[in-house]
């Protein structure tokens, strides 16, 4: 099929993919280990192509798994799947500029120039151009044909694929009030108005940091186009390949840490998506914030409790975790009393690089991410009802793809600061 367009059928093309994947499965089945790295590589391109086609839902789903598969898929696995963070396969300009035009009207669209024939990004939801409007550069974001009314169609067809597998391994999850927060979200991210609200707010509570927020043209802005400031800076991954030295590398790493901590703990409003893309650092490395679509607020009576839960991890009194997690529904009171111990050892064990005893702490260290791997993986097969709590989903999220950039930035933190900022800090 040819990228020329978005799939008309995105039920079948995703079946389809699922068809061309579990042959694949099969051959690695009866493949010798040395051949099973190649094979793996070729259900990385099959999803590039099949879902870089699709945009939307499936291709979001397909950039997290580049993100989280960093510590159990090879590296050359890994670096097909990251195609699909901002260098997926474009949509004609023809198809993109048209749109804009007929969005904004041939009086505004006049008043853009210098607009770029090739796209800065082809991301999942839409394309990114570089251009000029009064003398001023600006980008331009616009939103793939289709893709806000496939985002049911998606979530629905992954629902039935999710179904299948839960079924196949004889568990009784329920996976609708994640599915429901997904396409929630998603249908979010498809509304570039708020993403030019969510823009706003940041630009307003980020005033007096280091961070840059690009500024909104919002004369220019609708619900599928969105036009900023275009501001300098090199995309995170190709920042790191120029092979930045260590103080260059510790600065990032701060300001990542406190990103988290000031969106979440202080501000309450966390920009979900944790896609490399999304962080530019400027030439005098400090960090350009990208792509608010998935940008969500969370109550203050939730982020009070989040906060006393890790207060309870930290003391390792296992009474008052458990207490805390049933109190948040993070795991159903119905598993057996060996699951919940094994979610009380993995949350024990994620925050484990905080402990006075380990700073700083090497994130580059592969034990403890085989560790929290492994702990996860113990604990998920004995859970049989607990789906992923939905209020946790898009923030950890954001958490793991944080964690996983420290990672790659190959720094060792003292995270005592960090540390009291999350429980002596109070925040309401």
């Amino acid at each position: 099929m040819s990228d020329s367009k978005v799939p008309k059928s995105r039920k079948s093309h995703l079946f389809k993919m699922a068809a061309k994947l579990t042959f694949q499965q099969g051959k690695k089945l009866f493949a010798q280990p040395s051949e099973r790295v190649e094979l793996l590589k070729e259900q990385a391109e099959v999803l590039v192509k099949s879902v870089g086609q699709l945009k939307g839902a499936a291709m979001k789903a397909i950039q997290s798994l580049s993100i989280e598969g960093y510590d159990f898929l090879p590296p050359e696995v890994v670096e097909i799947l990251e195609k699909l963070q901002s260098k997926a396969p474009p949509v004609p300009n023809e198809i993109l500029l048209t749109r804009l035009e007929n969005e904004l009207g041939k009086e505004k669209f006049l008043k853009i120039s210098q607009i770029h024939s090739e796209p800065l990004a082809a991301a999942s939801i839409g394309q990114v151009y570089e251009a000029t409007i009064d003398n001023s550069p600006v980008v331009i974001k616009i939103q793939y044909p289709d893709v806000a009314q496939s985002v049911d169609e998606d979530i629905d067809t992954l629902k039935k694929l999710l179904k299948t597998l839960i079924f196949v391994s004889q568990k009784k999850i329920n996976l609708d009030e994640v599915m429901e927060e997904a396409r929630r979200v998603l249908k979010l991210e498809t509304d570039y108005k708020h993403e030019e609200a969510s823009l706003i707010r940041y630009k307003k509570l980020f005033k007096s940091s280091s961070y840059i927020i690009p500024t909104v043209y919002s004369e220019f802005t609708t619900s599928k186009v969105l036009v900023m400031s275009k501001e300098e800076g090199i995309e995170f991954s190709s920042w790191m390949r120029l092979r930045p030295n260590a103080e260059q590398r510790d600065k990032v790493a701060d300001q990542l840490l406190n990103l988290y901590i000031k969106e979440f703990f202080e501000n309450r409003l966390v920009q979900t998506d944790p896609n490399p893309a999304n962080f530019l650092i400027n030439p005098v490395g400090d960090m350009v914030l990208l792509d608010f679509g998935a940008t969500l607020e969370f109550d203050v009576s939730f982020v009070k409790d989040y906060q006393i839960l890790v207060r309870n991890v930290f003391s390792k009194n296992r009474d008052k975790i458990l207490e805390q997690v049933l109190n948040l529904r993070f795991i159903d009171p119905r598993e057996s009393e060996q699951a919940q111990e094994a979610f009380l050892d993995f949350l024990i064990l994620s925050l484990k690089p905080f402990e006075d005893d380990l700073q700083p702490f090497d994130f580059s260290n592969n034990y403890y991410s085989q560790m929290v791997r492994s702990e996860a993986w113990r604990f998920s097969r004995m859970l049989k009802d607990s789906a992923p709590p939905k209020n946790l989903i898009f923030l950890h999220r954001k958490l793991g793809g944080i964690f996983m950039l420290l990672k790659k930035l190959d720094v060792k933190k003292d995270l005592s600061p960090f540390k009291a900022m999350m429980i002596d800090t109070n925040y309401y």
